[in-house]
């Protein structure tokens, strides 16, 4: 009998995410001790510059440009070091990564996380776990952590360390988080959860998972998502009390919406007025229907890729 290749108990530890906005948090307080915040803009704007012509760019990284760009201390700093969700929510896509020396990371997260093996290979074997029961091609897996073919294989040999707080980390940490969610969802069955990726999606506008991961921002979007599917208590604090209540494909658009926007209100907001790329029509109200879905979705790409007009 083959070995399980379903999550195992330490893919599954529920404290992991709270350890890695300690991480996140710690690696942020470290950056400004150590630099100013004049060194600290110059890294963010190098950063999001190189990402942006690597064609990985969102929502978040918009966020930090302005907030780079304003030139006001005060409030680069507040956001990097704040406790409040808003804060913890632009660390997620944090862009000052490559300004702490490597010990000093290490540093920090021996203090966060036990002893035993690193976050970084404890990832990197959970996403070929994860990747291998999807039967996820290499140049698909290359295509959703947006690493390389030589990265791809270092991380296949466990050669690769993710280094927690990058982008890289983050990235297939979202990879197995879905996994994860979706294994749960579907009750653990492992049939049901491997024809999940390839299988038209009625909750995401009937689009196949692979296809969403694909897209570079829509992994983040994804793993939330499906969270939110599994767990009413997280739909509510991502969506508010109405998550329950949208038929198939509405609720991705509403989620996507919601992400892209940075809040609730901000996204209720553009879905219930008239959208001149949507010829004046309000997006809520023409989501009776599965064209008028796939419709909003398209200009919430649009806008999500800096492609809005």
């Amino acid at each position: 009998m083959e070995p399980s290749n379903t999550p195992a108990r330490e893919d599954r530890d529920p404290n992991v995410h709270v350890r890695l906005d300690e991480l996140k948090h710690a690696l942020a307080i470290e950056v400004t001790r150590r630099f100013s915040a004049a060194e600290i803009r110059a890294k963010i704007i190098e950063n999001l510059s190189r990402w942006r012509d690597q064609g990985t760019w969102g929502h978040a990284y918009d966020e930090w440009k302005r907030i780079a760009e304003s030139g006001n201390d005060e409030v680069l700093l507040a956001t990097m070091c704040g406790t409040d969700d808003e804060a913890n929510r632009l660390r997620q896509s944090a862009p000052y990564t490559g300004l702490l020396p490597k010990d000093a990371v290490r540093s920090l997260n021996q203090k966060i996380f036990p002893p035993g093996p690193s976050p970084g290979l404890v990832l990197a074997k959970a996403t070929i776990r994860a990747a291998r029961f999807w039967r996820v091609t290499d140049d698909e897996l290359a295509g959703i952590l947006l690493l390389n073919a030589t990265q791809l294989e270092a991380l296949r040999l466990q050669e690769l360390e993710l280094e927690p707080g990058s982008r890289d980390f983050q990235r297939a940490a979202q990879f197995v988080r879905t996994w994860i969610a979706v294994n749960s969802l579907l009750g653990g069955n492992d049939k049901l959860t491997q024809e999940w990726l390839r299988q038209a999606n009625r909750e995401l506008s009937d689009q196949m998972p692979i296809d969403v991961m694909l897209r570079p921002e829509n992994l983040a979007a994804l793993a939330s998502f499906v969270e939110a599917l599994e767990d009413p208590y997280t739909a509510m604090a991502l969506e508010g009390a109405a998550s329950g209540d949208m038929r198939p494909g509405t609720r991705w658009v509403r989620h996507r919406a919601i992400l892209t926007f940075g809040s609730i209100d901000t996204a209720m907001e553009w879905l219930s007025k008239g959208q001149p790329s949507l010829g004046g029509r309000v997006p809520q109200e023409i989501m009776n229907t599965d064209d008028g879905v796939r419709e909003v979705l398209r200009v919430i790409d649009a806008i999500e890729y800096c492609d809005y007009i």
